[in-house]
């Protein structure tokens, strides 16, 4: 006798979404129809394209709205995960003249030469007049999150997901994170970009949780951030389908509370109001709250400035921005920008230099421009100094010396520029110093020395005065003592 065996086969497709527990609510089929998004009037194009990385071709997924000089969204998606996942994220940002790239890496996750590489080449590809990369928006999903946040500090990148190459893009706007948190136990604030932020997150997510989210919003300190948790919403919601067989965590993650399509509506609709704030509005006030007043579907909390003070004085924040490699001219000895003036419609900048004497050089906005360096004195390290315009010239001031009672100063001096020539306005070119020439040099049993020279000494010019090496470039100077003079000897000392 044998019963019969009755086989029940479910296409997890057909599965209605926000299913319980016990079935399947996921989609494995790629979605076609994308009008349940908050889809914009933007007519544009989609393409597929590629470019060539040692580790493996690079697949791109282009969404290029129509016109010319179109801000940029740069997508990376999750380990293990196909672009393809995310057109939804393409179709919604395009048709509002946001162009959409999305990549594709040749690992199984994406790396900072994924998103670096691919600016790179869409600079230089055909497309790259139709773009406006001065107004970019790094997005990522999961560990294309995690990636992407690394760019925006990569000394603070998370092991692995940075290369030796990696820099923060210097056209970044903002930075869009769906899924995301930076994986640390610290509390400390994070190093990352004072650009604004936007963290879209699921109240079901149990990959991204919302205490971890949450522990990364409060790190997100002295910045303009707002974090949206979409509420019935999983980690893998953000994706378009799911492919059980490389989706590993899949069975580790929440199950949803809301549809699919109704979780990336909701997350689309907040993306669509980030991205216009920071990229395609400009006249736009700033709603850190992204107009969530009275929508039961998310969770926002907020931060409602840009560049807020940092501290209970109320004092501006200083934002940094990067205008040549460390040292301007590669010289490490040039340590710092003592003071700045605003001239001639440039920025005016005095350099410290301890070895070759400082420097002053100008910031046009796009590069920066050696001025003046030759002083005749290699003493001006100009560890003081500053900078004014006045009756039409600017004035720049230069001190020597280092810091410590053993080292002293050798001397202040002042120059003016015109922006064409400089002149002295006070130093030994205007009023000359007297030369004298050293004969003999006798080292005394105190650890003192006597120099005699050639000429009489004129004992008014002495007073206060001091000796000091000239070879700067090859050591720390050395200051010694006057402690007595007699016609054409002097007897130095050093502390």
């Amino acid at each position: 006798m044998f019963k019969p065996l009755i086989a029940i086969f479910c296409l997890s497709a057909c599965v209605p979404d926000g299913a319980s527990d016990t079935e399947i609510w996921y989609s494995t089929e790629a979605e076609e129809d994308f009008n349940y998004l908050p889809l914009g009037d933007m007519p544009f194009t989609q393409s597929v394209e590629s470019w060539a990385h040692e580790k493996g071709d690079v697949a791109v997924d282009l969404y290029l709205p129509d016109g010319t000089e179109n801000p940029v969204a740069l997508f990376l998606p999750g380990a293990f995960v196909v672009k393809d996942r995310y057109e939804w994220v393409g179709h919604t940002l395009a048709s509002h003249g946001v162009a959409a790239v999305i990549v594709q890496p040749p690992e199984d996750f994406a790396r900072s030469y994924s998103a670096l590489g691919t600016l790179d080449w869409l600079e230089s590809s055909e497309f790259g007049d139709s773009l406006d990369l001065g107004k970019l928006l790094l997005m990522g999903h999961s560990a294309g999150a995690l990636t992407q946040a690394g760019l925006t500090d990569p000394s603070a990148c998370n092991p692995g997901f940075c290369d030796d190459a990696a820099a923060t893009p210097p056209g970044l706007a903002g930075m869009a994170l769906f899924g995301f948190h930076n994986e640390g136990e610290s509390d400390s604030p994070m190093a990352a970009a004072e650009v604004p932020w936007l963290l879209v997150s699921g109240s079901q997510d149990a990959l991204a949780t919302p205490a971890e989210v949450e522990a990364t919003f409060d790190r997100l300190q002295d910045r303009p951030v707002s974090w949206v948790e979409v509420q019935g919403m999983n980690h893998y919601q953000f994706t378009g389908y799911v492919d059980p067989e490389e989706d590993r965590l899949l069975e580790k993650d929440g199950l949803p509370e809301v549809s699919d399509r109704e979780a990336r509506q909701t997350a689309a609709t907040y993306l669509v109001r980030f991205a216009q704030s920071v990229l395609t509005d400009p006249t736009q006030s700033w709603d850190p709250g992204l107009l969530s007043e009275g929508d039961s579907s998310v969770l926002v909390e907020a931060r409602d400035a840009f560049y807020p003070p940092h501290n209970s004085a109320e004092l501006p924040r200083v934002m940094t921005e990067l205008v040549a490699e460390p040292g301007l001219d590669g010289q490490e000895d040039q340590v710092g920008v003592v003071a700045t003036a605003t001239y001639q419609g440039e920025t005016w900048m005095l350099v410290r230099d301890d070895a070759h004497g400082a420097s002053v050089w100008t910031w046009n906005g796009s590069e920066a421009s050696l001025e003046q360096s030759d002083w005749g004195n290699p003493h001006l390290n100009a560890i003081f100094g500053s900078a004014v315009e006045f009756k039409g010239e600017l004035f720049v001031g230069l001190s020597s010396g280092f810091p410590g009672g053993g080292h002293k100063s050798a001397g202040s001096e002042i120059w003016a520029t015109d922006g064409e020539g400089w002149r002295p306005v006070m130093g030994p070119q205007v009023d000359g110093d007297p030369v004298y020439t050293v004969k003999d040099c006798s080292l005394l049993s105190d650890g003192s020395a006597e120099l005699t020279f050639n000429e009489s000494l004129d004992s008014s010019l002495l007073e206060n005065a001091f000796f000091d090496t000239d070879d700067h470039a090859e050591r720390m100077p050395l200051f010694l003592d006057i402690e007595s003079l007699d016609n054409q000897r002097i007897r130095v000392s050093q502390e």
